[in-house]
C-alpha cells in the first residue's frame, strides 16, 4: 500500500517570522509607552556634551528620532576616544596599541548603549560622562570566557608539568 504525503497546512517557517515581528512589535510599543511617562532631562541650548548627549537621549527615547540617536551615538564614541586617551596621558591606564584601543572603545559603546535595546526602563538622567567613563572602566576590567580559558588552560598546563604528566 502505497503512503499517501499530506500536503502541509502552513508554512512553519513564515509563521514563526510573523510571531517574531509581532513580538518586536509589542515590545517596541512597551518602550514607547513607558519612555513616554518617564521624566527626562532636556536642554533647548546645550551648554556642555553632558547636556548635549541628555538632549539626544531625550529626543531618541520621547520621540523616537534616529537622527537624535545617531547623533548620541557619534557623540557618546568621541567622549569615549577622549576619556581613554587623557586616561592614558595621565598614567590611569597602560598605554595601548591602537587596535586594542579600538577594542575598547568598541566594548565600552556596546556595554551602555545595549542597555537601551535590552532593558525597558534603561535612561540616565544626571551625568552621562560618568557612564561613559564607567563604559570604559567595564571594558578595560571585564574578563571575556574565551580570556578565562586561556588562562585556565596555561594554570592545566603548569600543573601537568609539575607533576611530570604533560611535557
Amino acid at each position: 500500500m502505497k503512503e499517501k504525503i499530506q500536503p502541509e497546512l502552513f508554512d512553519i517557517e513564515a509563521c514563526f517570522e510573523e510571531n517574531k515581528k509581532l513580538r518586536l512589535l509589542k515590545l517596541e510599543q512597551l518602550r514607547q509607552d513607558y519612555y513616554k511617562t518617564v521624566d527626562l532631562p532636556y536642554f533647548d541650548a546645550p551648554k556642555d556634551d553632558n547636556e548635549k548627549l541628555l538632549s539626544y537621549q531625550f529626543l531618541y527615547l520621547k520621540n523616537g528620532d534616529e537622527n537624535a540617536r545617531n547623533q548620541l551615538h557619534l557623540l557618546a564614541y568621541k567622549i569615549l576616544q577622549r576619556i581613554l586617551w587623557k586616561e592614558m596621558k595621565t598614567g590611569g591606564y597602560k598605554w595601548l596599541d591602537e587596535e586594542k584601543q579600538m577594542e575598547i572603545l568598541q566594548d565600552a559603546f556596546l556595554y551602555i548603549f545595549r542597555r537601551y535595546d535590552k532593558d525597558k526602563g534603561y535612561v540616565v538622567k544626571k551625568n552621562y560622562i560618568s557612564v561613559l567613563k564607567g563604559g570604559i572602566k567595564h571594558a578595560l576590567t571585564y574578563t571575556t570566557m574565551q580570556s578565562k580559558e586561556i588562562s585556565l588552560d596555561g594554570v592545566k598546563n603548569i600543573t601537568w608539568k609539575s607533576r611530570g604528566i604533560y611535557s
